[in-house]
């Protein structure tokens, strides 16, 4: 049994392994970096997967080629993203060339009733991540241009490219809809695992930064009493503390400090209490 959980682990460590590798380390690339790597990645094997069949069903040239430009791009987009470790350039221009893309495959994909409008269920996901601060125009504006775009097919259904059978447009809608379902899935649960790890990791950094401040306040505390003002007796020489008590010299700086005394007896203590020594007082 322990045998079975030790291969089961390291199994684990390392497919985590090569998902680090693939989409960069989170000590060199930040969450958002990687989701853009993981994004290029996923849209580069989801367009393979997708031209492959295209070819399989002898789907028309001119959607092989669409779904081949988004490999390229996506593709070109990871490998540069991870070589030179920077993305930001390339979220705007990839993100409308994506969205062009789309749009021209509307019309050679039959339209609404083809597999293009599961795929801008992908942009729209990919676009949320990285246009935050302007979500709502910005979904707004993909409602207008779909509503745009049946619009056109309702008014010009000529200008769509039809399947060749009923079978290829089965196939191609069939897969389309798994492929862009998992997709989205696959992306909305790594963006919550790591925000679940970072979150954990600054709960861990919070519990532990109060420990610090509960020590340092209380290491405060103790330095201030020694270094403000000590009640202390003017003829015994004992010390009154925070309670009230009075204490021996040694016990109270044995209690509120890390200092060691070391008892001895200078020359005036020794001259007055041994005289038979005949030491003289300094």
């Amino acid at each position: 049994m322990s045998l079975i959980w030790t291969r089961m682990l390291m199994s684990n460590s390392y497919a985590m392994t090569s998902v680090v590798n693939l989409i960069g380390n989170p000590q060199e690339y930040s969450l958002e970096h990687r989701i853009f790597n993981s994004m290029m990645l996923v849209i580069s094997i989801t367009g393979i997967i997708v031209t492959t069949y295209n070819i399989v069903l002898h789907i028309p040239f001119v959607q092989s080629m669409m779904t081949t430009s988004f490999i390229l791009v996506a593709a070109g987009s990871y490998v540069f993203s991870m070589r030179k470790k920077r993305y930001k350039k390339l979220v705007l221009p990839t993100s409308l060339y994506f969205f062009l893309l789309l749009a021209i495959s509307w019309f050679v994909t039959y339209g609404s009733q083809g597999s293009v409008a599961f795929y801008f269920f992908i942009f729209v996901t990919f676009s949320v991540v990285y246009f935050s601060n302007n979500i709502r125009l910005f979904i707004l504006s993909v409602i207008l241009y779909i509503t745009f775009l049946l619009l056109c097919e309702y008014l010009f259904p000529d200008s769509l490219i039809k399947y060749d059978s009923a079978f290829q447009q089965f196939i191609d809608v069939g897969v389309s809809l798994i492929l862009c379902l998992v997709v989205n899935i696959l992306i909305i649960h790594y963006i919550y695992k790591e925000y679940v790890q970072e979150r954990d990791m600054k709960d861990s950094l919070l519990e532990q930064a109060l420990l610090d401040k509960d020590k340092i306040e209380k290491m405060y505390r103790e330095i201030k009493v020694l270094k403000g003002i000590i009640p202390i007796c003017a003829s015994c020489k004992m010390i009154r503390d925070e309670r009230g008590n009075w204490n021996h010299i040694e016990d109270y700086i044995d209690e509120h400090s890390e200092a060691k005394l070391s008892h001895g007896i200078c020359p005036d203590c020794v001259a007055r209490l041994y005289p038979e020594l005949n030491i003289k007082p300094t």
